[in-house]
């Protein structure tokens, strides 16, 4: 599942792209296990796994882009403060201080 997210992640930017011209987009994974394709004219998306689906129209896709955005930059800013934090536990964690 993790994989997927990734996927849908990096591809999301162009999907949403595509809808906003009309343009159908079709995207399938290498298992064919998840499938996202656009309608077009309706510009609604739908993204499949398995059997199951759920449809987005275009301002709930961008709304799902702009979240993926945010965790994104979020989780960058966590790990890179991530040797800092390291670093003031082993400090209060050490003997002498």
């Amino acid at each position: 599942m993790a994989e997927y997210v990734t996927i849908l992640a990096e591809r999301l930017p162009g999907f949403e792209e595509a809808m906003c011209q009309n343009e159908q987009f079709q995207w399938r994974s290498e298992d064919k296990v998840f499938r996202v394709n656009s309608t077009g004219y309706y510009r609604v998306a739908r993204f499949t796994l398995d059997k199951h689906w759920i449809s987005f129209k275009l301002h709930e896709l961008r709304n799902l882009l702009y979240m993926f955005y945010m965790n994104t930059n979020q989780f960058l800013v966590y790990t890179e403060a991530l040797g800092d934090v390291e670093d003031c536990v082993n400090a209060a964690l050490a003997p002498d201080s």
